[in-house]
């Protein structure tokens, strides 16, 4: 889990390519306390044939709803580059598990 105010980013809405530069501060999330700051520079390169996915959501909570529809485009990719702290490189190899993804989100409140 990272999170950052200051990244740079870049990517096509085809999901050919997307790429995050910046640093950000990285925390495990099963060790108390345990965060650091990581360099990131990463590409993400798409290929292969799109998917879809859709779904909706409906919440109640006491007399309020809320509802979500979502739809989104979905390509397999590979992630180059590096997440580093000082000289330890935590991607040292290309990953050829990665998604890109574009999402719309189309969101209803009422009471």
């Amino acid at each position: 889990m990272g999170f950052s105010t200051a990244v740079q980013y870049q990517f096509d809405k085809a999901l050919t390519y997307a790429s995050v530069q910046g640093n950000v501060t990285v925390c495990r999330i099963d060790v108390a306390n345990a965060c650091f700051d990581a360099a990131l520079n990463v590409t993400w390169t798409g290929f292969g044939n799109f998917d879809t996915s859709n779904g909706t959501a409906h919440v109640r909570y006491g007399s309020s709803n809320f509802i979500s529809q979502n739809l989104a485009t979905v390509r397999a990719a590979t992630a180059t580059g590096t997440v580093s702290q000082g000289t330890t490189n935590y991607t040292p190899t290309p990953s050829f598990i990665a998604v890109m993804s574009w999402s719309v989100f189309h969101d209803i409140s009422a009471p």
